[in-house]
């Protein structure tokens, strides 16, 4: 009986009670596909190289299907020298449809990557191209390395959200021991506020950009805004005439 008072048959205690193409699911004593997997279960196949997919709408282990085309993201990446950024990759096929669970070996120009694609950024600043490989697919992507800043001073970079530019001519504002600073952003959209202490906020106030506002800082921080909705004058309504 099970923890409801139900009687249920056990038709499995192991593998070998069970047919050559079904394996026994022992928490419920019933024999079940060999290849039945948890999609949600990384390590839910055993066999080397396959992953868990529907296939004819049933969750089953087979090897992946093959990418013949990749992209990496965050295309352009941002990091601080030392620092870690997430690299992924998502794989395609002739179609441009995605391929479930495309796998990916990556390495890096500079600094490291592990096999899970978080690049540890140099210490030097420039830029760093991680290259993603995937069946039939290779691609890349560059990430941005800032060096540290100047002893003493409070860092600011902006980034558009969407184009994944940098945002250069930005008002930058920081409140530092009850003190007003505020600075203009490079090309490169940093900008560098001689602090000499911790900044208790720091806004940034791009034209066509969200502003923000960062409680307590760090000394070094990338700030990421996204454009401002366009404005519409058209207004909703409905003409018309009554009888």
């Amino acid at each position: 009986q099970d923890e409801e008072g139900v009687c249920v048959k056990v038709i499995c205690l192991t593998d070998a009670d069970c047919a050559e193409d079904e394996k026994c699911d022992t928490r419920r004593g019933l024999c079940i596909p060999k290849n039945l997997c948890d999609p949600g279960d990384p390590a839910a196949c055993s066999e080397a190289g396959d992953v868990c997919l529907y296939v004819d709408g049933r969750p089953s282990c087979a090897p992946p299907p093959a990418s013949t085309a990749c992209t990496l993201s965050p295309s352009p990446g941002y990091v601080l020298a030392g620092d870690t950024l997430q690299i992924e990759g998502v794989g395609q096929d002739d179609n441009g449809k995605l391929v479930p669970q495309a796998r990916f070996a990556f390495t890096t120009s500079a600094g490291t990557i592990d096999a899970d694609g978080v690049l540890t950024a140099p210490a030097a600043a420039g830029d760093v191209t991680v290259t993603g490989t995937t069946t039939g697919g290779t691609c890349t992507t560059t990430v941005k390395v800032f060096a540290a800043p100047t002893a003493g001073a409070l860092r600011v970079i902006v980034i558009d959200q969407t184009t994944r530019a940098p945002l250069a001519a930005v008002k930058v504002a920081a409140k530092v021991a009850g003190v007003d600073v505020d600075g203009v952003s490079a090309a490169d959209g940093s900008v560098e506020l001689i602090a000499g202490t911790a900044a208790t906020a720091v806004s940034i106030f791009p034209d066509n950009n969200q502003w923000h506002t960062v409680l307590n800082p760090p000394d070094d921080l990338i700030i990421y805004t996204a454009p401002t909705p366009a404005a519409n004058a058209e207004v909703d309504g409905i003409k018309g005439q009554f009888d």
